[in-house]
């Protein structure tokens, strides 16, 4: 995926001490994508960069199979309106 504006957020896996990052989109709040395992490799230039896995799942009762993969975010100087309707 690349290019994506939205909210970032963090969470735990249902039942697990992993850690996920989650981002969503910005109008509807909807998962856009979530990255499993997610871990914080490095601040730097105005951003962060993220690291863990990405799982596909074949089917209801699938593992799912794992890729790495690693996020650059970047904060937007745009204005984000939360859920309650307040602009951050």
């Amino acid at each position: 995926m690349r290019g994506r504006s939205g909210v970032l957020t963090v969470d735990r896996g249902q039942g697990t001490a992993e850690v996920h990052a989650v981002l969503h989109h910005v109008e509807t709040g909807e998962e856009v994508a979530r990255l499993y395992a997610a871990r914080l490799v490095k601040i730097a230039g105005g951003g962060v960069l993220l690291s863990g896995d990405d799982v596909v799942f074949r089917g209801s009762k699938s593992k799912g199979d794992r890729y790495r993969q690693s996020w650059w975010c970047v904060p937007l100087a745009a204005k984000i309106k939360t859920a309650e309707g307040a602009s951050t």
